[in-house]
């Protein structure tokens, strides 16, 4: 396998804010204010369909054994965030329509936490999972799409769109951990060219957009950096070592790291 440059993971900037980072985003301590804007509704319906797929890269990076420690971590505090969000969305709701996206997907995520959570991940029941998480997954788009149809203003295009390459940069290291453990690897290999697809779409569409910034281009240029070293591991024809998926990890942990603060940006925008 063509292994991921470490000079440049542990060099790049971002991953040295990355720990500090993930203490702001995802620490369960974090006390969350009521939603009360349609852009801060889009924020947070973005960052659940992130989470679907972070939570899930997490349990089968502790499935594979990568990682397990902070695998672990992540899950947890992933699923801490994603009951405390789906909450405050639901509540929020400003359609019948909307709420009953949110009402479906908090069902929907009560019966995936509890395979998440409920015991240690297993291949036999990975398929449960996978599941559960395509319906998260869905739910968490069709609700963030929603929304941001309802706000109807250029600014929260940007964010649905931004919110989306974070997700698929999650979804992407998630098929690749699970195609490494053997779980379903030819429909995981079908998964990473969509999350692929949809990053580089995503990434094209904000770089050429006019209400992106300078400095929020400079990010997102860092991100896809980062985003090269992991397509050039996924796609490698040699057997991956515990050290090629110990730097996918952290090269995915840092692309989140930049796209969390793309996110942020296109919020204060809005």
């Amino acid at each position: 396998m063509n292994p991921i440059n470490r000079r440049l993971v542990l060099q790049t900037p971002t991953l040295l804010a990355t720990s500090a980072s993930l203490l702001t985003v995802f620490a369960p301590t974090i006390s969350y204010a009521q939603i009360s804007t349609l852009p801060d509704a889009i924020e947070k319906a973005e960052a659940l369909f992130m989470l679907s797929q972070r939570a899930t890269k997490a349990y089968f990076a502790i499935g594979l054994g990568v990682r397990s420690t902070e695998a672990q971590k992540v899950l947890d505090a992933s699923a801490q965030r994603f009951d405390r969000l789906s909450i405050e969305l639901k509540a929020f709701a400003p359609t019948p329509a909307i709420k009953k996206v949110y009402v479906d997907l908090g069902l929907a995520w009560v019966e995936m936490k509890i395979e998440l959570m409920g015991k240690a991940p297993s291949k036999a029941a990975s398929p449960a999972v996978l599941a559960l998480n395509k319906t998260v997954f869905e739910l968490s788009g069709t609700g963030s799409g929603l929304l941001q149809a309802a706000a109807k203003t250029p600014i929260s295009k940007l964010q649905d769109v931004a919110g989306n390459v974070r997700a698929q940069s999650q979804r992407m290291t998630k098929n690749y951990f699970r195609k490494g453990w053997g779980v379903s690897a030819d429909a995981a290999d079908i998964e990473i060219k969509e999350a692929r697809r949809g990053y580089l779409e995503g990434k094209a569409f904000l770089l050429s957009d006019p209400q992106s910034t300078a400095s929020v281009k400079a990010q997102i240029e860092i991100a896809s950096n980062q985003w090269t070293l992991i397509e050039n591991a996924i796609s490698s024809t040699k057997t991956p070592t515990a050290s090629n998926y110990s730097d996918v990890w952290v090269v995915s942990e840092n692309i989140l790291s930049v796209m969390d603060g793309v996110c942020t940006a296109y919020f204060k925008q809005a």
